[in-house]
């Protein structure tokens, strides 16, 4: 061997020596900067800061998983599994604790403390999600024999199942076995940790309510007293364990129903108040009540019944058990708890009044109104009528006939009479609300002047569907047409209540308000198919879809209210506050104008209030003409005539819009030229449709057979055959969101190949909208001003999977001729390049600022990012780009951020998980990432309903563009996508989880891409212009 073989040898060594050192140096710079991070998430954890955590947990996890650190891993998931049961995010918690349980029995030794922790964790979700006691307290005691048997002692792990067996029992009401484990779990803490320390409150806590629970107050109240103490020294005052904001804004929205909004301003008074004043102060007692009265209207119980207990603590401990303003919390705790236990703490409430204020009280007669609902509850209906006559009498000598207050107990007593199929004496009380709420409202027509003139337009609202549903109850018995067409106008006034109320400065609680609509227009449609049983022609039909089309897209996000909508859409700060000053002016005005009731005076105040409306009435002309988008989110609902939506539909096209009421649902069929109404009687719709969706996730194809096509046979069949052609779009309602149509199976399948079953998408090409309106008026949107759209394709793919180190952008040239073995998501993208032109970003380039600088350039955007629906706060959902900055503002897209964006993309293709999932708003569907594409422009969307599989969506996606790329609709290119998978797909990945969670919402028309420069096909030219030639050259040889 020469000596320059050896030196290179040498060198090559060498080489290979430093960089394996390198690798390894890498390595343990990785493993300590996850430690930071796990530590860190740990801390986050300790003090409620959830979501942070669960960022660290996630960062570490990825650091320890590339290190084959697998204990660290199963141990990162069960972190994040606790913060996400403890932030009541409880599907994606027992997911990752189910990773934990795979990768710990995988990876691990048997019996290990992190298989241990998993099966915790997992109890721990089902407990909280509602799961059978039983099976949850085998989770527990499984995760207690492990740690048995491989840790010491009284180790502080056992504390944590002995906490969760003293929850479970509690539950159960075996209060003995709960206070018995809660025990051990504080003694083995106060051992471990001291007595100060926050887990040992939470224990402390725990005891209170069991405690609670057995009637020992006294009891309990030291055992929250002792939490209160430890958490006031561990955490900081600002810490979220005392933020409950309120404040006397806070009043205003509640008593207007917008619990959300009335919320954010009770925490912040709250903070504000424990800053200034500390925990222990006297005020905090009103305003933890007022937090929990709140959290009682959302229907968030628990957390209702933490505050209140608050408040009784903290009165009892300053005041003494009689005092007076102990009425509140006591009155409301008989509320959350209902029944004879909520009779129990509203008697003690009444005691409370009549010793310290007398019977002629408002608050007496709220506590008798608060008994008259509990026995109407129960069914003790003459003990209802005897406490809510009672309300009714105090109100009306101390207020005489005109008060919000004197309306409520109108509007309880004709619900009352409701319950009782009593018709006429609920209409009696109905009409006595609704003139007592407003003695000048005009019974033909309904203004926005009228409406301002109302005590409360909410209580209005009720008083008009009462007695609406009463009139309609009232027909039926007598069979009237007078009482019929009277219910039809009253259910006219509350529709356009309605609208009123949503061009309200002051909104309702969307959630709340949406609720009361529906009832409404369920009415209102019920009531027009009574009218045209005998006869349900054309314009009967259409009559009824109008009212369906005006419950559907008027929120638009559950917890969006008006500010937010005006922030953004880019209204200038100036205008905001004209506003929202006439409002104020505008109302003041009118309040001086109801309670003047000198002649001289109410004109000069009518004149006032003609002056400010008419200055109201330039602003909004201002805001309409020069802020289109704004005017649209707030106040658009004009339902689109039914024969305008025929002229957007071809002749192969069938329109079907659902509307769910209660067990009743109805179906409108539209097609080129004719229009038809069905009802379809529905039970457990929503749970067969959840049942349906978990048969999918859990490839449980016996289940997803059977119910596949008894759902086929309840929403599509009985309609089916007044279907045209192969394209079918569906406006979903309520549950059906949830639901993937095209998954549908058309007969009784015999089959268990899941690659034959008779899916309704083997028949037609689905596609799903808003509504009509949102559908068909979207088509016409212009695209703003500035550079050209390109006709081709934006894409990034999620830059956890990519070496950052070569982070990059490239055109789609430059990538189909890669030839390096990708992961999942370039792999999806490559396939897409190798059709279309476009632009690609990954690894360190994948940001969103690239994102933001780019959107309005493509008509094309195909985003494989990793997305996250947060249910609770649909408006913080988000999307994921590069990891590598250091601000998660740089690379984290929040839903509310894409309201503030210009979207002009024909379609956008969100490929990540879960990105068409999310909360369902009535009237709104699905609050998903999907939703706010929507909002800012985005004609069509392609979006999943549940986790993606890496493996199988590349080819889904090829198929689908290449389709797209033919000329093919959205809807079709996706059916033949999802049917062209099917044919080759192997036994192991043909279930509907891996083709089927993709589905297309918008625009379903053919989009245009710039064809790709294909050098095969120079190639062919160029052997053809070459043959030409030789051709030529012979042919005119032969002639000389």
């Amino acid at each position: 061997m020469s000596s320059h073989n050896i030196s290179k040898k040498g060198v090559f060594l060498t080489l290979a020596f430093l960089f394996s050192g390198f690798l390894y140096s890498q390595t343990a710079v990785g493993t300590t900067k996850a430690s930071a991070l796990y530590k860190k998430g740990d801390s986050l954890l300790l003090h409620n800061k959830f979501a942070n955590s669960v960022i660290n947990f996630q960062k570490a996890l990825t650091v320890y998983k590339d290190s084959n650190e697998w204990e660290k891993v199963a141990n990162c998931y069960n972190k994040i599994s606790e913060a996400q049961w403890s932030n009541v995010q409880l599907s994606k918690a027992l997911q990752t604790a189910n990773k934990a349980l795979e990768i710990s029995r995988q990876r691990l030794r048997p019996k290990n403390l992190q298989e241990a922790k998993a099966l915790d964790n997992i109890g721990i979700s089902h407990r909280l999600n509602g799961k059978d006691l039983q099976e949850v307290i085998g989770y527990y005691k499984k995760a207690l024999d492990i740690k048995t048997s491989i840790l010491k002692e009284n180790d502080l792990e056992f504390s944590n199942s002995y906490f969760n067996l003293g929850s479970v029992y509690g539950v159960k009401g075996e209060y003995e076995k709960s206070l018995d484990n809660y025990n051990k779990a504080l003694n083995i803490r106060k051992e471990h940790l001291g007595n100060e320390h926050i887990k040992v409150a939470d224990v402390y806590e725990n005891i209170g309510k069991i405690l609670y629970e057995v009637g020992n107050y006294d009891e309990s109240l030291k055992y929250f007293e002792n939490a209160f103490e430890i958490a006031n020294k561990t955490l900081d005052q600002n810490d979220f364990y005392f933020v409950k904001m309120y404040n006397k804004i806070g009043i205003i929205y509640y008593y207007k129903k917008a619990f959300n909004k009335c919320l954010n301003y009770y925490k912040r008074a709250l903070q504000i108040s424990i800053h200034n004043l500390g925990e222990d102060h006297p005020d905090q007692a009103r305003l933890n009540h007022n937090v929990g009265i709140v959290y009682f209207q959302l229907g968030e119980k628990e957390k209702a019944l933490y505050y209140i207990e608050k408040t009784i603590e903290i009165g009892v401990k300053t005041y003494g058990e009689g005092y007076r303003d102990l009425f509140f919390p006591y009155n409301m705790m008989g509320q959350i708890h209902g029944g004879e236990k909520g009779i129990y703490y509203i008697k003690k409430a009444l005691d409370i009044c009549l010793k310290n204020v007398g019977i002629n009280h408002v608050r007496t007669a709220e506590v008798y109104a608060s008994l008259g609902k509990l026995y109407r509850d129960v069914g003790a209906y003459d003990l209802s009528y005897e406490f809510l006559n009672k309300s009714l009498e105090i109100h009306i000598k101390i207020f005489g006939n005109r008060n919000a207050n004197i309306v409520s107990s109108y509007n309880l007593l004709s619900d009352l009479f409701l319950k009782q199929n009593s018709y006429e004496e609920s209409l009696k009380y109905s009409e006595k609300a609704i003139e007592s709420n407003n003695q000048n409202l005009n019974e033909s027509v309904l203004t926005q002047s009228e409406f301002d003139d109302c005590l409360s337009p909410t209580k209005l609202l009720t008083s008009l569907e009462r007695k609406a549903y009463a009139l309609q109850k009232k027909y039926l018995e007598a069979k009237d047409v007078k009482i019929l067409d009277e219910s039809i106008k009253t259910y006219d006034k509350a529709k356009r209540l309605i609208e009123v109320l949503r061009r309200s400065y002051s909104t309702e609680d969307k959630v709340t308000f949406a609720k009361d609509s529906k009832k409404v227009y369920s009415g209102a449609i019920t009531t027009k198919m009574l009218k045209c049983k005998n006869d349900l022609n054309q314009q009967c039909v259409e009559a009824a879809f109008y009212i369906a089309e005006n419950s559907k897209s008027n929120i638009l996000k559950e917890l969006l209210n008006d500010e937010k909508a005006k922030v953004y859409s880019g209204l200038p700060d100036e205008l905001l506050e004209l506003e929202k000053e006439l409002r104020k002016e505008l109302s003041g005005a009118k309040s001086n104008l109801i309670n003047n009731k000198d002649s001289g005076n109410r004109k000069s105040l009518e004149a006032e209030v003609l002056l400010i409306s008419r200055r109201q009435d330039s602003l909004i002309k201002i805001l309409e003409e020069k802020y289109p988008k704004y005017y649209q989110l707030k106040f658009e609902n004009q339902p689109l005539a039914v024969s305008k939506i025929q002229d957007n539909l071809s002749v192969s096209t069938t329109f079907v819009e659902y509307f769910q009421s209660d067990d009743v649902l109805y179906a409108f069929v539209i097609t080129k030229n004719k229009i038809s109404l069905k009802k379809l009687l529905v039970n457990r719709l929503s749970e067969e449709v959840a049942s349906f969706r978990e048969s999918i996730l859990l490839k449980n194809t016996r289940d997803f057979k059977n119910l596949g096509f008894e759902l086929y046979k309840t929403l599509i069949e009985p309609i089916k055959d007044d279907f045209v052609g192969n394209n079918l779009i569906i406006v979903p309602d309520e549950s059906l969101w949830h639901l993937n149509f095209d998954l549908l199976l058309t007969s009784d399948p015999k089959t268990e190949d899941t690659s034959k079953l008779p899916y309704l998408i083997k028949d037609f090409a689905v596609s799903y909208a808003n509504s009509a309106g949102l559908l068909f008026n979207g088509a016409d949107k212009k695209r703003p001003m500035g550079s050209e759209v390109r006709k081709e394709c934006l894409a990034f793919s999620f830059a956890n999977e990519d070496s950052l180190a070569v982070g990059d952008q490239m055109n789609f040239e430059v990538l189909r001729n890669a030839h390096e073995d990708l992961p999942g998501t370039r792999r999806e993208i490559k396939k897409i390049a190798s059709i279309v032109k476009g632009r690609y970003f990954f690894g360190s380039q994948a940001i969103e600022q690239n994102f933001k600088n780019n959107l309005a350039n493509y008509n094309v955007l195909h985003l494989a990012l990793h997305g996250e629906v947060d249910h609770q706060n649909p408006e913080n959902s988000r999307i994921y780009f590069t990891k590598t900055k250091d601000s998660i503002e740089d690379n984290i897209l929040y839903s509310h951020e894409l309201y503030a964006l210009n979207i002009p993309a024909e379609l956008a293709v969100l490929s990540a998980c879960n990105t068409g999932m999310g909360k369902i708003a009535k009237g709104e569907g699905v609050l998903s990432l999907g939703t706010a594409f929507q909002y800012a422009g985005t004609k069509s969307l392609l979006l999943t309903g549940w986790e993606v599989s890496d493996k199988t969506t590349p080819e889904v996606m090829q198929n689908f563009y290449g389709n797209l790329n033919k000329g093919m609709n959205k809807a079709e290119a996706l059916q033949k996508a999802k049917l062209k998978y099917l044919e080759t797909a192997d036994v192991f990945t043909q279930d509907p989880f891996y083709w089927g969670a993709f589905y297309l919402i918008g625009d379903y028309t053919a989009i245009e891409f710039e064809k790709s420069l294909d050098m095969s096909w120079i190639l062919y030219m160029l052997i053809a212009c070459i043959g030409l030639g030789i051709f030529l050259y012979f042919k005119r040889k032969s002639v000389r």
